[in-house]
């Protein structure tokens, strides 16, 4: 493209009305740098003029005055289009800001128009609903209650509603076996029975006393041959919290909200980020997978003569 029709093209978007700012800016950083050129040239005109004014030849001082006028020309008309694509940019930013305004305002009177309708739609009946299942709620707790100070013989204290959703039954302890076996103690403490499979190691059996050499420890302990009661069992396990199904945010709280609760008509952002933070910690608060119960075993000293 010729520099001619190149500044030709660049006025002609600066004169446009329908020229985009992201246009503008392009053609501005054009411009500038084809200013720049010209002013270069500019300089190097005026230099040129200057050596050509010791020269005698009279021809030679004019042509050199005429390409420094002409540059001169050149350079401010460089300058005078950037400075009018300057202004065009700004008018162009302000009226596409200005666009943006009125876009999310129309938006914003298009979504208010659509949740009164579906509010109107919906709420009254799903207030209600909601409503009366909190007031069964309150009458079932305030009946749990009453019934967990004055309990029939024998009966567990009940749960309330809300309770019952969110907590997983415990377990009894289930026993699998219980037998009498004789065990290998340190002498004095029979507590400190053997490891199973330390049992085999005890020496010079005299009765029930024997000498034991501990692993890399004491050699010629005492140890004594005492009854237990061995008992294998699944472990009792007591109730436990887990995800409650009510941990969807239905309302930050029944105060303090939007129009929908009271007539302030300030507090829609204050309701999306607490009922977003509510949210949050519902989908934190992960259901919990049970722990499988793991058998155990107890020793219980039988005393001499039982």
């Amino acid at each position: 493209m010729g520099l001619k029709n190149k500044v030709a093209d660049l006025l002609g978007l600066a004169k446009k009305s329908t020229s985009t700012a992201a246009e503008l800016q392009s053609a501005l950083e054009s411009a500038k740098a084809d200013a720049e050129a010209k002013a270069a040239e500019l300089l190097a005109a005026e230099e040129a003029y200057a050596g050509a004014l010791v020269d005698p030849d009279e021809a030679a001082s004019a042509r050199a005055d005429e390409a420094r006028s002409a540059a001169r020309r050149a350079s401010d008309r460089a300058t005078a289009l950037v400075e009018l694509i300057e202004t065009k940019l700004a008018d162009a930013t302000a009226r596409e800001a200005e666009a943006a305004r009125q876009a999310r305002y129309d938006a914003a009177k298009t979504a208010s128009e659509k949740a009164s309708t579906e509010l109107m739609k919906i709420y009254p009946k799903a207030a209600a609903q909601i409503r009366e299942a909190f007031m069964a709620v309150a009458r079932a707790e305030a009946a749990v209650q009453e019934v967990n100070q004055d309990l029939p013989e024998g009966a567990e204290r009940l749960h309330g509603p809300e309770t019952r959703l969110t907590l997983t039954p415990g377990v009894e302890r289930e026993d699998v076996s219980a037998d009498d076996v004789e065990l290998w103690c340190i002498n004095g403490d029979r507590s400190r029975v053997l490891p199973a499979d330390e049992q085999r190691r005890v020496r010079r059996i005299e009765g029930d006393r024997a000498v034991y050499d501990w692993p890399a420890g004491p050699s010629g302990l005492t140890v004594i041959r005492r009854k237990f009661r061995k008992e294998v069992f699944y472990p009792h396990r007591s109730p436990e919290w887990t995800k409650s199904p009510l941990s969807i945010a239905i309302l930050p709280a029944l105060d303090g909200g939007p129009d929908v609760w009271n007539a302030s008509g300030q507090r829609g952002a204050d309701t999306l980020r607490s009922i977003a933070e509510l949210d949050r910690r519902a989908a934190a608060w992960a259901e919990r997978t049970p722990v499988e119960r793991q058998l155990q075993t107890e020793l219980i000293p039988i005393e001499d003569g039982h």
